[in-house]
């Protein structure tokens, strides 16, 4: 481990943001704004209330919408709600706005470049990686408020976004910061490396994985200027998943001949716990409470005690590229085939599941629970939405 700050520094650095800027994880009631559900990417709506483990049985499919041609990709889906509007990009070129009432399709935009799909959504403005961009569009009509070309593959990149701020990383090591209305650039920080993973923001800080020929590095920077307040060296890479920060702790995966997850105290970088999973995680692992899930390619899913990293339970064998959410105590996950699976979150119960192959391109992607529904979206380019309410 190499601190660059001593750990005094840190803590002190994060006690400094005001109480109202550090609550990332309490999420909006009825919004679902970005990757993972917060800007810590936990995957855990905690506002969830109607789709308890009692009920969630009862889910069926209410309605799917085509926004558009079919495309083939590899990456997964994740779509958002906002304010009564689905937002999703898929396949490789597009992104739409869908109103949830009637199912419109308010805008869809088509660009020439690759468009990263797990966009964010906050303040009326959605952020998306576009090639080598980042593009802000207005949410209400998708025409564009500005862009930021990094002249770097963004395509696994992932926006995320918080207090009219815009953080993103690149694949050459470097870490941005933008003011969300404007684009304006208010720092820029090269971690070194290669960052394959979306950042995620904790009480102060930005928490980002890079990866340099003698491993994985997990840093922490300060969100005001993105100076450095410590790293944390780990055996292995992170890939595409990144890490989740939920109140004190920072979880990430890390692949080397067996993956392991490690859970890290976010004042200082000091390791707390590591727990081993399957042969490779290429997921961002859900935080509710005391229990963390992870889901690996080759594994299954494995539960933690998030206090002392104890495994509670492993469940359903399969592959897995999309990441895990949970909501009212069920979690939920997606196969690269396509089923949807609920676990109770305490067990890793299955208690219910759907096979959404006929939707195309494997439906795999991340989905979001609100307010009783479940939205699942595939790399076709379909937005399917179960539920407990009439079809």
């Amino acid at each position: 481990m190499s601190l660059v700050a001593s750990a005094l520094g840190a803590a002190q650095a994060l006690q400094a943001v005001p109480a109202a800027a550090r609550d990332l994880n309490a999420g909006t009631r009825g919004q679902w704004t970005q990757f993972m559900f917060d800007a810590g990417h936990t995957g855990f709506n905690p506002n969830e209330t109607v789709l308890s483990p009692g009920r969630v049985v009862g889910l069926h499919q209410l309605w799917d919408v085509s926004l558009g041609p079919a495309a083939e990709a590899t990456q997964t889906s994740a779509p958002v709600i906002v304010d009564g509007v689905v937002y999703d990009a898929w396949g490789s070129n597009d992104v739409a706005a869908v109103r949830l009432s009637d199912r419109h399709v308010l805008w869809r935009r088509h660009f020439d470049a690759a468009v990263g799909s797990r966009p964010a959504v906050v303040n009326g403005v959605l952020y998306a990686t576009v090639g080598s961009a980042l593009y802000a569009l207005r949410a209400s009509t998708g025409s564009k408020v500005w862009s930021y070309d990094t002249r770097q593959d963004l395509y696994f990149t992932v926006p995320t976004a918080a207090n009219g701020v815009v953080y993103l990383t690149t694949t050459n090591g470097v870490v941005y910061s933008f003011n969300g209305a404007t684009g304006a650039k208010r720092w820029s920080r090269s971690v070194g490396g290669q960052l394959d993973s979306a950042p995620a923001l904790g009480n102060g800080a930005i928490v980002v994985a890079t990866n340099l020929p003698s491993g994985a590095r997990v840093l922490a920077l300060g969100r005001s200027s993105g100076h450095v307040l410590w790293t944390r060296d780990v055996p292995g890479t992170v890939w595409r998943g990144g890490p989740a920060v939920s109140r004190s702790t920072v979880y990430v995966g890390a692949n080397a001949n067996v993956s392991t997850l490690y859970a890290l105290r976010l004042s200082d970088g000091k390791r707390l716990w590591s727990g081993p999973l399957g042969r490779e995680m290429d997921t961002t692992p859900a935080v509710a409470g005391d229990t963390v899930i992870a889901a690996t390619i080759d594994d299954g899913l494995r539960a933690f005690d998030a206090r002392d990293g104890a495994v509670r339970w492993n469940a359903t064998r399969g592959e897995f590229w999309a990441s895990p959410v949970i909501a009212d105590g069920v979690a939920y996950i997606v196969e690269d085939v396509g089923t949807l699976r609920a676990l109770r979150a305490s067990t890793g119960a299955v208690l219910w599941f759907v096979d959404q192959q006929e939707f195309g391109s494997a439906a795999m992607g991340t989905v979001a629970v609100l307010d009783g529904v479940v939205y699942s979206a595939t790399p076709a380019g379909v937005l399917v939405a179960y539920g407990l309410g009439p079809r």
